[in-house]
This record gives structure tokens, C-alpha cells and sequence, in this order.
């Protein structure tokens, strides 16, 4: 719960806080949207404005409820927007190594060419920063991209 709260920027405890959580995870699940991006996303929150959420999550109501009943939960504890957004910023990181990230990878090296694993090893190191030039790595996959299916032994 304290993680999780964490990731959601909120700075104390209610008894609400866990059908907050299981009914975003449902969401999430249920629109496939990236949790990770999700988290950026929503450190950008502000009441009244969800646009920073429509490009991944898209129109939705189900989304604008969650983000209603989200906004009063901060409300209750007196949230300051830019304190939020800086608290989520730390705990959510903006570069995590996607299945196409590091099939990329493997692809150059196996070519000969390595500096890509050098590159997402620098970028990697401190995932939470903004690494300008960079946002292609915090992005979905590009167009054309084949799905790619790993195993637990994978």
C-alpha cells in the first residue's frame, strides 16, 4: 500500500486508498495502458485538466470518474500539485527496458554494433531523469514493431 501510494503522490493513508488502487490497475488493464507511463502521466495532474492522460489512455469515462474520485482523495490531504508532481517524479522512472527496447539491442549487437547497449546502460543508470534527446526509449513502441511474448524462463 505505501508503494503504491507513493506512486500515486499521495502523502497519507484512508481506508479508500486500496479501491483507488485496484480500480486504476483495473483500468489500466482493461484500456492497455502503460503503467509506467500512466505514473509520469499522472504526476502532471492537475484538477479540471486530464489532457496530459489523452494521448496514452485516449477519451474516456471511465477514466475521467477514476481521476474525479483521484482528485478529491488529493484534496482531502490538502495535496500542492507541484510537491505531488516532484514526489512522483522520484518514485515513477521515465525509462524502463521494454521487450522492443532490448530486442533493438540484441539486433545492433549481434550486427557489431554495441553502442546502443552502452547507450541504455547510461540511460538506465538514473531512469527517473529527463536524459533530453532520449524520448524515444520512454515511448510506446514504434510503428510495425512485432509483439514480442516472453516467459517467466524467458
Amino acid at each position: 500500500d505505501r508503494l503504491m501510494r507513493a506512486k500515486l503522490g499521495l502523502a497519507t493513508s484512508e481506508s479508500g486508498d486500496v479501491v483507488l488502487v485496484a480500480e486504476m490497475l483495473a483500468m489500466l488493464h482493461d484500456l492497455q495502458v502503460d503503467y509506467s507511463r500512466f505514473f509520469r502521466l499522472l504526476s502532471r495532474h492537475v484538477e479540471g485538466e486530464n489532457d496530459a492522460l489523452r494521448p496514452d489512455v485516449g477519451e474516456s469515462e471511465r477514466l475521467d470518474g477514476w481521476l474525479a474520485r483521484y482528485t478529491q482523495r488529493l484534496g482531502r490531504e490538502q495535496s500542492v500539485d507541484a510537491e505531488r508532481h516532484t514526489r512522483m517524479l522520484a518514485v515513477n522512472p521515465k525509462f524502463v527496458l521494454r521487450n522492443w527496447i532490448a530486442q533493438e539491442a540484441i539486433a545492433n549487437a549481434q550486427s557489431g554494433s554495441f553502442a546502443m547497449i552502452e547507450e541504455l546502460r547510461q540511460l538506465l543508470a538514473t531512469p527517473f531523469d529527463e536524459h533530453e534527446g532520449m524520448e524515444r526509449f520512454a515511448g510506446p513502441a514504434p510503428e510495425g514493431t512485432p509483439e514480442i511474448s516472453l516467459s517467466c524462463s524467458s
